[in-house]
């Protein structure tokens, strides 16, 4: 298993980043042309208005997600699912090891219990790969791997991470299985279309140069006896350890 220690970690950071993006009538996304109705770009355009609202919070996303990002995509080119899917990371947990919801989701991507083990994740008393940002990350993109083969259409893929793979089929149009070109109107699943804003209102800034001072450096872990005997091992202390690896 991979571990992750603090290479090193720096407080301040200055902000570079233009806001207020507008929303076009046609976007990509997932390698589709989505053709957005007017009164679904709206829709889509208040979103990402309110998640870029403050500039403080929005930064500090962007720099967690400067951290995270390519451990998630790392396992999202391992399963082979579009990159644009790893902003649902954003809207499920806002990028937080430890998020739980009131249905007792847990991790970085919101799993319950029983799809997390489903989709090959370890949990017991000392662990829980919910709160592993690689491990995680390829349970989802197997998940919404899985979901696209029934319905081949990412879009409804997403829906289908929310829904679940029956629930989900009441809210698609067979007409759109296996297109690459789509119309969206404002009946779209609700969940669908935030994954599409929390797109548009992040995607330009992640373009941005990387400005973390955080770095995670990832250290397969085989046969230590011990956490101590490992983060002891790198010069970490347990605090540093524990932060990083939930």
């Amino acid at each position: 298993m991979k571990v992750f220690l603090r290479a090193f970690l720096f407080l301040a950071w200055i902000s570079a980043y233009c806001y207020g993006k507008v929303v076009p009538s046609t976007v990509e996304y997932c390698g589709m042309t989505l053709h957005l109705t007017e009164p679904a770009r709206r829709i889509i355009q208040k979103q990402v208005n309110e998640i870029q609202r403050s500039p403080r919070y929005f930064d500090k996303m962007v720099l967690r997600a400067e951290v995270y990002m390519p451990f998630i995509h790392e396992a999202f080119n391992d399963v082979g699912v579009p990159l644009d899917l790893s902003f649902i990371s954003i809207q499920e947990s806002g990028l937080k090891a430890h998020a739980v919801s009131k249905s007792n989701a847990v991790g970085f991507w919101q799993f319950k219990q029983v799809a997390a083990k489903e989709y090959g994740l370890k949990i017991n008393e000392v662990m829980d790969e919910r709160k592993h940002i690689y491990r995680a990350s390829f349970a989802a993109a197997d998940y919404l791997a899985s979901a696209n083969h029934n319905y081949k259409n990412w879009v409804y893929a997403v829906i289908a991470y929310y829904e679940g793979p029956t629930g989900s089929r009441s809210h698609t149009n067979p007409a759109y299985y296996g297109k690459r070109v789509m119309k969206v109107d404002q009946n779209l699943h609700w969940y669908a279309i935030r994954a599409i804003s929390h797109k548009l209102a992040y995607e330009d800034a992640l373009r941005k140069p990387d400005r973390t001072p955080l770095k995670l450096r990832p250290i397969v872990a085989q046969n230590e006896s011990s956490v101590k005997t490992l983060y002891s091992a790198h010069g970490k202390s347990e605090e540093s350890f524990f932060r990083y690896n939930p």
